[in-house]
């Protein structure tokens, strides 16, 4: 053990006895020390030094990002960050000194160090699914208190008040409307507002627009109305004549109708429909705009809680080049999700504790650019969609397999008819000719990474569906 004589008098005076310990040094002129942060970075924590009571050299450098101790070869570099960090030198109390020293010196607890990093990993990407959605949505309270307030109304007065809610893709619109029933579900249980029901209905399920009657009758049975299935023409006409009935003992009924205008023609509905229609339509209509970088580095910041896995300001710098592109959270949610998958499968195969870097922000990102073959993907169809989502998910990649998982996913889609093996063939000859499939030995491989399909599939109706 380094005696106590060779350190500066500086030190001396700083150091306590009980945190020098033989693990402390690994020879005579040698000892493992913390360190302050130099003009507020924080370059390293620990330091290796030499002849801290000759020249201060310093012969290595721990970085807590990487969780490496970095040699430094050149002798000017070494007296130079030597010296530099010897000033700076701030010794722990014993406590904390001996859980750092434990940390880099003990094996033992290195491997604690290991799995605690990558269950926090793992409990990121968990908290960054998009079906996880928080009790709280940051970013829309101004929106959420103007649904809010119209729903309740409503169902207060048991009066019609149709809402039109428009927005881009990823502004929040489904997520906030379904917090906001939560709230209300609460408070009639409460019996704080009268009874409601609500149902919804998403267009992406429907194969045709007039399926939707069908789908609202058949829905009614969950709240006793004693339906009956039928078809559309024959359950619109029941429909009409249920809500022609003064009946105040009947609950008021709230209809979700999302993703209708697509399923229809494609229109921006307000501006598309007969004044007529307009005017029996409503005018309230509330627009979802894109969320700032402030607000998706609230959310992101929210889901993460204080799980402490990315790299400082990383998140920061892309919630703002995000905010400029799109404003799309789903994006940065599935973004950040890869990019924590990324850092844990660099853990897992290094064995060395990492954070989620802006590098690794940066290659997810640039997986997910843009190209011909990503753009073609965004275009499948409904059954190349459902292809290659089975073709992902079936471990032995043969056609006879692809085609039992392409059946159970149709049925997840609520598509009417499952695709013959016929139709199978006929997919795979037309993926493979656009080079996204190849077949050899009787097996399909993707000429895709799994990030770049999930990218393209993001923004594709069937695909978002069967994602999420």
């Amino acid at each position: 053990m380094m005696a106590l004589a060779t350190l500066p008098p500086s030190l001396k005076r700083k150091l306590m006895p009980s945190t020098f310990t033989d693990t402390t040094t690994t020879s005579d002129k040698e000892v493992v020390v913390d360190t302050t942060a130099i003009d507020e970075l924080a370059v390293a924590c620990l330091v290796n030094v030499v002849d801290l009571a000759a020249s201060y050299i310093c012969t290595k450098l721990y970085a807590p990002l990487t969780g490496t101790l970095t040699s430094i070869t050149t002798n000017n570099d070494a007296q130079t960050i030597g010296y530099v960090y010897s000033r700076r030198l701030k010794w722990l109390s014993p406590a904390a000194a001996r859980r750092k020293r434990r940390r880099l010196l003990d094996p033992s607890c290195d491997e604690n160090d290991l799995e605690g990093c990558k269950s926090r990993l793992e409990a990121a990407c968990d908290q960054l699914q998009l079906s996880s959605i928080p009790d709280t949505l940051l970013g829309r309270e101004e929106e959420r208190r103007q649904i809010y307030q119209t729903l309740k109304l409503a169902v207060v007065d048991g009066e019609s008040s149709p809402v039109y809610i428009s927005g881009l893709p990823g502004m929040g619109k489904t997520a906030t409307v379904k917090e906001i029933l939560r709230t209300l579900e609460r408070e009639r249980d409460a019996q704080a507002i009268p009874p409601f029901t609500w149902i919804e209905v998403n267009g992406l399920h429907m194969p045709k627009p007039d399926q939707a009657y069908s789908m609202i009758w058949k829905a009614l049975e969950t709240f006793h109305f004693q339906a009956k299935s039928f078809n559309a023409k024959r359950a619109r006409d029941c429909l009409d004549a249920l809500f022609k009935l003064d009946n105040s003992s009947r609950p008021v009924l709230i209809l979700v109708l999302d993703e209708m205008d697509f399923m229809l023609a494609g229109w921006d509905l307000p501006e598309r429909l007969a004044p007529k229609l307009r005017s029996r339509f409503g005018i309230n209509r509330i627009a979802f705009r894109s969320y700032t970088h402030d607000q998706i580095q609230r959310i992101l910041h929210q889901r993460l809680a204080s799980l402490n896995v990315f790299e400082r300001g990383a998140i920061e710098i892309y919630a703002k080049a995000l905010a400029h592109q799109s404003g799309d959270v789903r994006k940065a949610l599935m973004v950040c999700k890869a990019a924590t998958e990324r850092a844990l499968r660099r853990v897992t195969d290094t064995h060395v504790p990492s954070l989620v870097l802006s590098a690794d922000i940066e290659a997810v990102q640039a997986c997910m650019s843009q190209s011909p073959l990503v753009t073609r993907l965004r275009q499948c169809s409904t059954f190349e969609c459902i292809f290659l989502v089975a073709l992902l998910r079936e471990i032995k990649l043969q056609t006879e397999g692809v085609v039992r998982r392409m059946a159970n996913l149709t049925k997840t889609a609520g598509l009417p008819r499952v695709p013959s093996f016929a139709d199978v063939r006929a997919i795979c000859f037309e993926l493979e000719r656009s080079d996204i499939v190849r077949e050899r030995k009787g097996k399909w491989a993707l000429t895709f990474s799994h990030d770049e399909i999930q990218e393209a599939f993001l923004t594709h109706p069937v695909g978002r569906l069967l994602w999420t």
